[in-house]
């Protein structure tokens, strides 16, 4: 019988004080880039954080080292992020991840919902129509510079194995029914033609499945669902948002 080497907590403490100060995630992109353009870009993304960085696992999977806690904890909090206008979601790595076999398919995502009639705009009611579309994380009112003063939005886990929903049908008390169009911060790359996030024409194999019908070739998703700005939580901007 062949001998097993056992491992005690000093043996390995070096090693789990250096991947304590990591995280991992998956590119959401359908090709590959060099280790040497990833570790630049992130580096100036995160503010060039010192002793930074990276190992590449497998198909996409990538786990970043930094030297300072402080580092790790900001930018854990600031995901996702947008490489080259993919998405990323990072995550602490802990000793009980198998990094390579991890699910990596839940991004915490704000989306705003756009067309709510006024008296509609209430944290339960958008709370609503996060359910239909994932977990929900966080509701908030914001101000915003564009269409409407102000707008409902939710924070949720958006599963990017789903494609990407346009509008969200509700109907009020009195029956009325409204369509809320979604609009998604930090998304990054998606398809109009398979509304998935990190597909593109050259690699979408729901495109090349339909090529042989040139009727099935024409955009199915809108090119409208990234938000072009964040607005402000109505918390910090201290007014009422219904005026007269």
């Amino acid at each position: 019988m062949e001998e097993i080497v056992c491992l005690s907590e000093d043996d390995i403490k070096s090693g789990l004080e250096d991947c304590s100060r990591s995280l991992v995630g998956r590119l959401m992109a359908d090709r590959s880039f060099s280790m040497g353009m990833i570790e630049a870009a992130f580096f100036a993304i995160w503010n060039q954080p010192e002793g930074f960085c990276l190992k590449y696992h497998c198909e996409n999977i990538y786990q970043f080292f930094f030297a300072k806690e402080a580092d790790v904890i900001r930018v854990e909090r600031g995901s996702p992020w947008l490489f080259k206008q993919y998405v990323i979601h990072v995550r602490r790595w802990n000793a009980e991840m198998n990094i390579e076999e991890a699910d990596y398919s839940l991004i915490p995502t704000w989306i705003q919902l756009w067309g709510m009639p006024d008296h509609c705009k209430t944290k339960e009611a958008a709370h609503k129509i996060g359910e239909r579309l994932g977990e929900v994380l966080e509701v908030e009112t914001y101000l915003m510079r564009s269409k409407e003063d102000w707008i409902m939005k939710v924070r949720i886990n958006l599963n990017v194995t789903h494609t990407l929903k346009q509008i969200i049908r509700m109907a009020s008390p009195d029956k009325k029914i409204f369509e809320v169009q979604l609009k998604y911060e930090r998304l990054g790359i998606y398809y109009s033609f398979c509304g998935f996030i990190g597909h593109d024409s050259r690699n979408c194999s729901k495109l090349l499945e339909n090529s042989v019908d040139l009727n099935q070739k024409e955009e199915r998703w809108s090119t409208q669902l990234r938000a072009e700005f964040t607005g402000w939580k109505l918390e910090d901007n201290k007014e009422n948002v219904i005026q007269t």
